[in-house]
């Protein structure tokens, strides 16, 4: 499997067909042979998800990608075998995991917009740290959550503001895999998810911690 036939695949996944005709109607001769320019993260749960957790691994490994994106419910209720065989299959194939939205719980996560979740959210970090230490994975994707009813959008800014500053005492001079800790805000496109807070990426640097 290649790039080309690997990106034809995701289309079908996500429901693009547009994306899917374009590659189809792509000839072979122009297909990418070299890597692109700026690194490309696979999500994980997105792609195969009927082959266990290092078959994904590999298809992903064949396509020619390297970096993987992983989510916490893939990993949530792992035994420690089960994290040294992801490790070893990993390492075999040459694969990163890059980041992880591992406080996300079947899809939900504390929403830092929402300052009554602040205290969840800081408890649960740490605790979210373990998993990433063992897997090798440098950053934690964290969600504004949707907007708050009665809250103004200048509060549900600083709300963010200050949950990713207390968050970023607790990761401070944390480092995995010889890479800071880090915490990405990541904006959701209000055409997936309306509700949300942060659904443009202005809104989103307004609320980052410095």
């Amino acid at each position: 499997m290649n790039r080309r036939t690997f990106t034809q695949t995701l289309a079908a996944v996500a429901g693009l067909p547009i994306l899917s005709r374009l590659s189809a109607e792509t000839p072979e001769s122009q297909a990418p042979t070299q890597a692109p320019p700026f690194p490309l993260s696979v999500m994980l749960w997105t792609v195969f998800t009927g082959l266990p957790f290092e078959d994904r691994l590999a298809k992903v490994a064949e396509a020619g990608y390297t970096n993987v994106e992983l989510v916490g419910d893939e990993y949530r209720n792992w035994s420690a075998a089960d994290f040294a065989n992801a490790n070893a299959a990993r390492k075999r194939l040459g694969i990163h995991f890059d980041a992880t939205a591992g406080m996300e719980h079947a899809g939900h996560a504390h929403g830092l917009a929402d300052p009554t979740h602040r205290d969840a959210f800081l408890a649960e970090l740490p605790q979210a740290l373990t998993p990433m230490e063992t897997l090798s994975i440098p950053a934690m994707i964290v969600l504004s959550g949707n907007v708050v009813p009665g809250l103004t959008r200048d509060a549900q800014h600083q709300s963010c503001i200050d949950s990713l500053k207390r968050a970023a005492e607790i990761i401070d001079g944390k480092q995995i895999d010889g890479q800071p800790v880090r915490l990405l805000l990541e904006c959701i496109d209000p055409k997936r998810i309306p509700t949300t807070f942060c659904n443009r990426p202005p809104r989103a640097s307004k609320s980052s911690a410095p």
